[in-house]
């Protein structure tokens, strides 16, 4: 059960009491003395870690000195050396992005060898508002980030962030990543040196650094193995929310691979970054795009390619063990510019699966050798593409009239939270105008991540006087930059005949 599910459960309870004597209440309270005794246990070793013992934190504050020291003796002009020592440092946890951002800090102030990182030092992490991640983004890379006018100063040479920044910026005024600790799927770390390794970038090299946990990496890749096997089997058979970071978007991960990727890293070996990916072939939405336009430069393909009609299509076969037959569709919805893309499978039993991820289906479509893939298409193919579209079609519809339905986009707002809003709305400090209220109870009523919506449990449990709760209410919204939520303008109803495929591919064992 988790925290949102046990929040329900205890709502519905309010007010329920049960006779004591229907519990054995000895073995309840030998059980929970033992979890607290093991609960307990974990916090005393936690206070046992500082950051002075962390041997993480000093090989990288000797990375930075080293880096800084490199960027001084190697620079033309204060600008040249400022971006010569600019730093993308990633974690997978946004505590560990705190934990080394507070620590880097301090060290800057200590440590003369990091004296030109002192006060440009910021984080970012996915409960970090919108305001101020373009905050920092704009200080950290204002010549690549198209930052306005009012917002071009050069203030950070360091930015601790997660994930959130693995895509979509464009960070190429720095120089160096560093992963503080390492993704278990390699092809993050594709993405992350994609935010530095872009067109217009100033430098003749950029430089990506991994931290290994070399002593204990086969246990931690077999724990994490275990502990997704155990919550697959949890899942199927009786459904469980996210436990593990990503595991949602998870698929069935071949652990001897990554492995295989992070030994490769290990020895400086470049090749996962000149494919692309990893082994497997999982790739990212700029990589993608970085393929479709090194075969735009070729002026021939990229004629064949623009004079092909709507609609057409091909075939191709696939050997892989887990490859499954069917076809690909892009189509385009009314005048909208986005197309959209989705696989039907084909060859089993009742409805043919639909899969509507954008970059799953573009990895089916993939071909295996590249140009030098053999077109594969008979006529069973070519027949079966009319019923495939079919139900591409028609998933496209109902999935597109479910988001014209005002009411399917309301958010879900955490009842944590609306026991916040509800604070501020009986407890709202005197000197609030009401529109500040208002404003600050709509600000609450979000989809906030569990993060953030952990920051107000805080808040509230922190006292129990209500007024000094509200205060400590608004004070994480200021904190945090958090404005209302405005839910996304519901989309014009369409109809089939909206729905025009543009192509498709065929895919055969």
């Amino acid at each position: 059960m988790d925290e949102e599910q046990l929040d329900t459960f205890l709502d519905g309870i309010v007010g329920v009491s049960d006779d004591a004597a229907q519990y054995g209440v000895g073995l309840l309270r030998e059980h929970v003395d033992r979890d607290r005794g093991l609960l307990r246990s974990f916090a005393a070793d936690a206070r046992t870690v500082t950051r002075r013992d962390d041997p993480n934190l000093a090989a990288l504050v000797e990375e930075l000195a080293a880096i800084a020291a490199e960027a001084a003796a190697e620079g033309i002009g204060d600008d040249d050396v400022r971006n010569r020592r600019k730093v993308l440092i990633f974690s997978y946890y946004a505590d560990t992005v705190d934990w080394v951002h507070e620590h880097l800090v301090t060290a800057a102030e200590a440590d003369e060898r990091l004296a030109s990182y002192r006060g440009r030092i910021a984080s970012l992490s996915g409960s970090t508002g919108s305001d101020s991640k373009e905050r920092v983004l704009w200080g950290f890379a204002p010549l690549t980030t198209d930052a306005p006018s009012d917002a071009a100063d050069d203030r950070f040479d360091i930015v601790v962030t997660t994930d959130v920044l693995a895509e979509g910026v464009n960070l190429q005024q720095a120089r160096h990543i560093i992963n503080y600790d390492l993704p278990w799927n390699p092809m993050r770390l594709v993405q992350r040196h994609g935010r530095i390794d872009r067109i217009g970038s100033h430098h003749t090299e950029v430089y990506l650094r991994c931290v290994f946990p070399d002593d204990r990496l086969d246990d931690l890749l077999g724990l994490e193995e275990r502990l997704h096997i155990k919550i697959a089997q949890a899942a199927a058979s009786i459904g469980v929310g996210e436990v593990l970071p990503d595991q949602a978007a998870r698929v069935e991960i071949n652990y001897s691979e990554t492995r295989e990727e992070i030994e490769r890293l290990r020895r400086e070996n470049p090749e996962i970054f000149e494919r692309g990916g990893t082994a497997r072939g999982v790739l990212s939405g700029e990589q993608f795009r970085q393929e479709l336009r090194q075969a735009l430069e070729d002026a021939d393909l990229a004629g064949q390619i623009k004079a092909l009609p709507w609609g057409a299509g091909s075939g191709m076969a696939i050997s892989t063990p887990d490859g499954k037959p069917g076809y690909v569709f892009c189509a385009r919805i009314g005048d909208h510019p986005k197309p959209v893309f989705r696989f039907v499978e084909t060859g089993g039993a009742g409805d043919e699966p639909v899969v509507d991820e954008t970059l799953a289906c573009l990895d089916k479509a993939r071909p295996p050798a590249g140009f030098n893939t053999p077109r594969q298409l008979d006529d069973a193919a070519i027949g079966g593409a009319f019923a495939a579209w079919e139900a591409a079609r028609t998933h496209i519809v109902e999935q597109w009239n479910h988001m014209a339905d005002p009411a399917n986009l309301q958010p879900k707002v955490a009842p944590r939270l609306h026991r916040a809003a509800e604070i501020i709305r009986q407890h709202p400090p005197p000197d609030l105008a009401q529109d500040d209220i208002d404003r600050a109870i709509d600000t609450i009523n979000a989809p906030y991540p569990e993060r953030t919506i952990r920051t107000f449990q805080a808040a509230i449990t922190g006292t129990d006087d209500p007024a000094e709760q509200a205060q400590k209410i608004l004070e994480v919204i200021r904190t945090l930059g958090l404005e209302p939520y405005a839910p996304p303008d519901p989309l014009p109803e369409i109809r089939p005949e909206d729905v025009h495929l543009v192509t498709w591919l065929s895919l055969t064992c």
